[in-house]
């Protein structure tokens, strides 16, 4: 999903990036200089940070829904494993020697 919102805000950034260098062109530019491009290449990068941070979380969810691990630890259970690091419970499968 933030792929998709990745590339539709670099798309429109770009968009706007043209738009603006047609009204400087022309001269009917009214903003002050650099700020087109200010802001023009802050949507630009934002568009491109979501689109990486897109497929990174797709390439996680499959990884995940791939592996047979737990997905989720219970507070419970991690306080006890840093309070008592070599504890084991008494439901745990494997015994110790």
């Amino acid at each position: 999903m933030l792929t998709y919102l990745g590339l539709a805000i670099a798309l429109s950034a770009f968009m706007v990036g043209m738009y603006f260098v047609i009204r400087r062109l022309i001269h009917a530019e009214i903003a002050p200089t650099g700020f087109t491009t200010l802001v023009t290449l802050l949507l630009f990068l934002g568009g491109v940070q979501l689109i990486g941070i897109g497929v990174l979380g797709e390439y996680l969810g499959v990884c995940m829904k791939r592996s047979n691990a737990a997905r989720t630890i219970s507070s419970k259970r991690l306080w006890r494993d840093a309070a008592f690091p070599g504890h084991r419970s008494r439901n745990s499968k494997s015994s110790k020697p």
